[in-house]
């Protein structure tokens, strides 16, 4: 049987008693509600950091002007029910989060501390995800860190060559560094943080780069006009990447992205979409 000791620290002076990007209050652990999963939602909110406090806290018996509430169940039961949002294959990837009782204005309510998520670059030596992995990081800050840290963790594992032109040798990478970070910024900027908690992955093999990314077309955009037109899953977001210089024009990513690997000698873009999720592909020069 979970128990609350009177001693423990009262988290109503610690987090606050006001909603914040990383504090949210829930009446009841009930997880059906207007907008869908609410407990789900919530747990995807605070995974994907946008505020980048590195996670952040569901208080469940507080009601929305941060009140506790009376009669919350903190048993054993209530817990576990909780923390099986993490296994139920609702939200993907699995989520890190840690539920127990706590004590909130003297009152008994449950605590869901949720980790933030991350975005996952790997490096396989070969060909599939069979092979060796030969690098393998994870970017868990907000995401204008994430932004600054991704460029050179991108450049850092560009390889290059010495190509004639006539008289003059000049040096060409396997993949042109515009194009990828076009790629990996739009994927940030269109991904589903609100019923997702799936990582953008970057996944670099010997002959090909694969970016995933949770969210599929959305809006007016469909499988079949995602290159000439657009739509945005987050417009706040969107505008504040352009106006800190993370994004160009809107609308003109895929066509900045073929343009820059025909120039290298890069093979066309490859794109999967489907109902939940977008795949970008892009291969290797040849040599």
């Amino acid at each position: 049987m979970a128990a609350v000791n009177a001693n423990d620290v009262d988290l109503a002076e610690v987090l606050g008693t006001r909603e914040t990007p990383s504090l949210e209050f829930k009446s009841t652990a009930k997880r059906q509600g207007k907008r869908g999963d609410a407990i789900g939602n919530a747990v995807c909110a605070m995974a994907n950091d946008l505020c980048g406090a590195g996670g952040g806290d569901i208080l469940v018996g507080v009601d929305d002007e941060g009140r506790a509430l009376d009669g919350v169940d903190v048993s054993d039961t209530a817990l576990l029910a909780l923390t099986d949002l993490r296994d139920d294959g609702r939200i993907l990837d699995r989520p890190s989060f840690v539920v127990h009782p706590a004590v909130y204005q003297g009152k008994p309510i449950v605590r869901i501390h949720v980790n933030a998520s991350d975005t996952t670059p790997v490096r396989f030596e070969g060909v599939d995800l069979d092979a060796p992995i030969a690098d393998d990081q994870e970017l868990r800050q907000n995401l204008v860190d994430v932004s600054e840290r991704l460029e050179p963790l991108l450049r850092s594992n560009l390889r290059t060559r010495l190509v004639e032109d006539g008289f003059r040798e000049s040096r060409q990478p396997d993949y042109p560094l515009e194009a990828l970070r076009e790629i990996c910024m739009n994927a940030l900027m269109h991904r589903n943080y609100e019923t997702s908690y799936a990582p953008t992955r970057i996944v670099w093999f010997d002959d090909r780069i694969e970016v995933t990314n949770p969210g599929g077309p959305f809006g007016q955009v469909r499988e079949d006009n995602f290159d000439r037109v657009t739509d945005y899953r987050n417009p706040s977001l969107a505008a504040a990447l352009k106006g800190l210089g993370y994004v160009n024009r809107f609308g003109r990513g895929i066509g900045r992205v073929h343009r820059s690997l025909e120039s290298n000698g890069n093979p066309p873009a490859e794109f999967q979409i489907d109902d939940v999720s977008w795949a970008v592909i892009i291969r290797r020069a040849a040599a």
